[in-house]
């Protein structure tokens, strides 16, 4: 064992690896050192690594030792502490889960609209009164048209990436809606605008 290993682990040499440090008392069900032995091959696995109330998740990499005879008399175990990343997607999707419960649940009708003026999301308000919309023109659905609005805001902000306001009557199931619409652009990891926030 190196000294990255036995600084988190201590010095285990001598130990069996599931005990070790994984903390089991039989080896793994799906063990890549022991595939590795069979078939001499490398193999690749995830794993939890267990050591007291110390967890750590890594990549492991399995790689032979071959003897002077060409058989493998050791397996070389290197592993790649991915902890940090775990939690940090941990985090992130359970940010995910409250930004979009947000937009689910925010008091007034969201959608997302991309380029062709098709709808990509809408939340729950917008659903009750207009039904599933996804991937219909939001022109059609805001207000029976077989083509986009005159001066409409969600082309403006894809022309010049700015937010806008208007005032608008949305028609829908014979009725009149009055609406005040913003509009937000939303882009990718280039700054592209893909799509409009309404």
């Amino acid at each position: 064992a190196n000294t990255e290993f036995k600084s988190d682990f201590g010095d285990q040499v001598g130990r069996l690896c599931f005990k070790a440090f994984k903390g089991l008392e039989s080896k793994c069900s799906n063990c890549k050192v022991e595939k590795t032995f069979s078939d001499g091959l490398p193999h690749r696995s995830e794993e939890v690594w267990t050591l007291g109330a110390r967890k750590a998740f890594v990549i492991v990499h399995t790689s032979p030792i071959r003897d002077e005879n060409g058989e493998v008399s050791e397996v070389m175990e290197m592993a790649v502490d991915v902890t940090r990343v775990e939690r940090l997607q941990a985090e992130l999707k359970r940010k995910e889960e409250q930004f979009r419960n947000l937009l689910e649940h925010v008091p007034c009708y969201l959608t997302v609209v991309d380029r062709w003026f098709r709808i990509a999301f809408y939340n729950t308000l917008f659903a009750e009164e207009f039904g599933d919309s996804w991937g219909k023109n939001c022109f059609k659905i805001y207000k029976g048209r077989d083509s986009s609005c005159d001066n409409c805001p969600v082309e403006k902000t894809f022309s010049d990436g700015q937010s806008h306001s208007a005032e608008d009557v949305w028609r829908h199931n014979g009725r009149e809606i009055h609406v005040v619409i913003n509009t937000s652009p939303i882009t990718d990891e280039k700054g592209t605008i893909v799509a409009v926030m309404e």
